[in-house]
């Protein structure tokens, strides 16, 4: 079976992880890399926090506290809260100063050069005269120039085109609202035209979930034919140590994962070869969970700069997904309206929070979590009829044996949540969403039965079976019930072969 390293793009470590966060990439990233060693896969799922980020120097300014200080102290509280849901990572990497990340980046960096798709031209950038800052980023706001919406000039969160701030309308410094003036800087760019035949290649190699299919072809043809990679004076790492080379945050995102992976094999495995060993393998994969905002860079940059790193073999698949609304509105923690991850592992069971948000994951399109919907939910289905159904599976299982009698409505039933769950499953077609509907229309199903007065035990194992990478601890709680209860003989167990690859 083919190696996966599984990627989650690095959050910003300006603040704690959103429901936005969990229910588009983390959770996903978790749940695929679940039931992908269920199946016999060995994975790898590493992120990083994005310490050289922009926004963290505009952190500083507003805090008046030292930026890597802040990106300390929001990693432990991002590692805690994934910890809190359940979401386990093969490791983390904290990007600032270390050395696995500044060779990775040395690596990339010098392949590219290398292949002669790095080329030098002088551009004119922004800069503020009054607050003495570059408007690479974090410090310069206006209209998109692919689409209009408010933006920086990285990637746009409304059409995930790559902004140019030079082509963009009432673009202003953000910390004083001033007009930029523009002098000539000398850049260095990623020949992005060169690779097109290639990433066109890759796009019609694979399902791309949509609306990002038809976006990946059609950037191609709209976007910028030269992608800057260099930020002179601002944030990035510095890789020459004397400003001829600062390389700015998404570029560097391929070396975040390549350096997780080497610190996870010779810091936590003790085993540096292991890190050659995936990234080498033509059969491997390299599986990338990102919000739909950062798609240029992953799905356009990485596979370009991935094709040209000697001893990197892996081809990338992409899982994008869209946004999620709260109570109808854009999530906005500068504003106020959000609901932290870690606030509803305190409050709910973190099963139940894992399955909801997996039940509203915002794959293809974008989502709405709306609080009265979920209570309402938590208290009927997660406390009322989950409780309820295995309360009778068990009493079912004692009185009857380990194997209830079903016909053929039921075996028909059970085959078609298997094929689902084959193909929701599937390392081409995964799908957090359809995996948690598979649950919950077992879960009806069996409710429906119970109204009814009959046997639900064969429904609820397979309930705990197929929904194990979406609640782990549920599912151990079924299997528990269901295996015998204290002083009670443990029935002979069938053989499962929901698992199989």
């Amino acid at each position: 079976m083919p190696r996966l390293i599984v990627s989650v793009t690095p959050p910003t470590p300006n603040g704690d992880l959103h429901i936005g966060h969990i229910a588009g990439p983390f959770l996903s990233a978790d749940v695929f890399t679940r039931v992908q060693r269920a199946k016999g896969h060995d994975c790898i799922l590493v992120s990083y926090s994005d310490d050289y980020q922009s926004y963290m120097h505009r952190k500083e300014l507003e805090l008046g506290v030292d930026r890597i200080q802040i990106a300390n102290e929001n990693t432990e509280r991002i590692k805690g809260t994934l910890a809190a849901l359940g979401i386990e990572m093969s490791h983390w990497l904290s990007s600032y100063e270390n050395r696995h990340f500044h060779g990775a980046a040395a690596q990339v960096y010098a392949a590219a050069v290398e292949a002669g798709a790095v080329v030098k031209r002088t551009s004119c950038e922004p800069w503020c005269p009054s607050c003495g800052t570059w408007g690479y980023e974090a410090f310069g706001r206006g209209n998109c120039n692919y689409c209009g919406s408010d933006s920086d000039a990285s990637q746009c969160e409304q059409c995930a085109y790559p902004p140019e701030a030079a082509l963009m309308e009432d673009f202003v410094c953000k910390l004083c609202g001033g007009k930029f003036d523009w002098p000539e800087v000398e850049r260095e760019f990623l020949d992005v035209e060169r690779f097109a035949g290639f990433l066109s290649g890759l796009y019609s190699s694979q399902p791309i979930r949509p609306p990002m299919a038809e976006w990946a072809n059609e950037v191609l043809e709209r976007g910028p034919r030269l992608w800057a990679i260099t930020r002179p004076g601002e944030a990035g790492l510095d890789l020459g140590g004397n400003e001829a080379c600062r390389l700015h945050t998404w570029f560097l995102g391929l070396a975040g994962y390549i350096a997780a992976v080497a610190e996870y094999a010779e810091d936590v495995v003790g085993d540096g070869a292991l890190a050659t060993a995936f990234w080498a393998d033509r059969d491997a994969r390299l599986v990338e969970f990102l919000g739909y905002d950062c798609a240029y860079s992953h799905m356009v940059v990485y596979p370009s700069l991935l094709s040209m790193v000697p001893g990197l073999s892996l081809m990338p698949k992409f899982y994008p997904n869209q946004f999620m609304k709260l109570n109808g509105k854009n999530l906005s923690t500068s504003r106020g309206h959000t609901i932290w991850a870690r606030d509803l592992a305190v409050d709910y069971d973190r099963d139940a929070v894992r399955l909801f948000l997996a039940s509203v994951s915002p794959e293809e399109r974008e989502t709405d979590f709306e609080v009265a919907v979920f209570q309402s939910w938590y208290r009927t289905v997660w406390q009322g009829a989950i409780d309820r159904l295995i309360d009778l599976a068990r009493t079912e299982r004692r009185e009857t044996g380990f194997r209830s009698p079903i016909g053929a409505d039921d075996t028909a039933l059970l085959d078609s949540a298997r094929r689902r769950w084959k193909r929701a499953t599937d390392i081409d077609s995964f799908s957090m969403q359809a995996l948690a509907a598979i649950v919950l229309d077992l879960v009806a199903m069996a409710d429906a039965r119970a109204s009814r007065g009959l046997p639900v035990a064969d429904l609820v194992e397979t309930v705990g079976e197929l929904g194990a990478a979406l609640h782990p601890e549920l599912s151990q709680r079924i299997k528990t019930a269901l295996d015998g209860a204290e002083d009670d003989p443990v029935p002979q167990k069938r053989q499962s072969t929901f698992m199989e690859a």
